[in-house]
This record gives structure tokens, C-alpha cells and sequence, in this order.
């Protein structure tokens, strides 16, 4: 065997290696089992979230103490939704924390329990602010998910003056 070839071995080898050892962590860390007291968001999504809720939710001052309940109820709303919806949250959180991925495409080269919330904005402006669509369209989906989140639960409706829903209703779910 020449030199040449040699070196087109290796360096094919190197790559099938490469490529084949992410593929494996990537599949591992998709079929993580979700975190204890959570149905659908995992360790990693619950603490992506937990980063980014402050930030989405600055204008609120009771939120802070709130923070579990508001994953709670992302967790409760997208129990409620369908597989579609559930693999798009998932592939958007495995692309902003997957440590391969991480930092090419948030800007984010820390692990998300490490985030600073001036890191948290940086990356929220960055996606808002993309020239890739997906990139804007993923901001949006974390932005509506995390308001819905926190606005459907009773604590976040006296910040906008909504008084709960009407007595009738109560009556008719008993």
C-alpha cells in the first residue's frame, strides 16, 4: 500500500468514525426518558427552558418564584399536543443543546444549566434576528410556547388584568 492510499484510509476511516460516533450520541440523547415529575420534557429540555423562561418573561416580577410551575404547564401543554408538535420541540431542544451543535447554531458554548441570562438574551436575539428562517421560525416556537406556558396558569393573570374564567364554567366542569 503507497502513502496515498494510506492516507485516504485514514482519513475515510476518521470520518466514519466521527460521523458514526455522533449519529450514536445523538440517538441516545433523543430517546432519553423524560425527567422525574415531568410526562414529555427531558433533563435537557426542562433545563433549556428553565434558561430561556427568565428572559422571555423579564417583564414579569412574579414569575421567578414560579419557574417550576411554568415548566410544568409547557410540560402539560405539550403532553396535550400531537407526536408532531412533540418532535418538533424535541429536535429544536436537541439541536440548541446537543454539545455537537450547540455552539455553531445558539451561539451558546456552555451547558445550558451554565447560562448566564445575558448568554440567554444574546441567543434569543441571534435567532430573532437570523437570516436563516428556521432559526427565526425556532425563536418564535420558544417564545409562544413559553407565554403560553406561564399565561395559562392563575398566578399570570393578574399581571394583565384578567379576572379567571367565568363562574359558569366552573359549574359545568364539576
Amino acid at each position: 500500500m503507497d502513502r496515498r492510499t494510506f492516507l485516504k484510509l485514514s482519513i475515510g476511516a476518521a470520518l466514519v468514525l466521527g460521523v458514526s460516533g455522533t449519529s450514536i450520541r445523538w440517538i441516545h440523547r433523543a430517546r432519553r426518558a423524560p425527567e422525574d415529575g415531568f410526562q414529555i420534557l427531558r433533563p435537557q429540555d426542562r433545563v433549556f427552558f428553565a434558561a430561556l423562561l427568565p428572559i422571555i418573561l423579564a417583564g414579569h416580577e412574579n414569575f421567578k418564584p414560579h419557574l417550576h410551575a411554568t415548566l410544568q404547564s409547557l410540560d402539560s401543554m405539550l403532553l396535550h399536543s400531537s407526536p408532531a408538535i412533540q418532535k418538533q420541540v424535541y429536535d429544536l431542544t436537541d439541536l440548541a443543546t446537543f454539545s455537537v451543535t450547540r455552539g455553531m447554531t445558539t451561539g451558546v458554548w456552555r451547558d445550558w444549566s451554565e447560562v448566564t441570562s445575558r448568554h440567554a438574551a444574546h441567543f434569543l436575539d441571534r435567532w430573532r434576528h437570523s437570516r436563516i428562517g428556521l432559526f427565526r421560525q425556532g425563536y418564535q416556537g420558544i417564545c409562544q410556547l413559553c407565554q403560553m406556558a406561564w399565561y395559562g396558569l392563575p398566578h399570570a393573570w393578574d399581571a394583565v388584568g384578567y379576572p379567571g374564567p367565568p363562574d359558569f364554567l366552573e359549574v359545568l366542569h364539576r
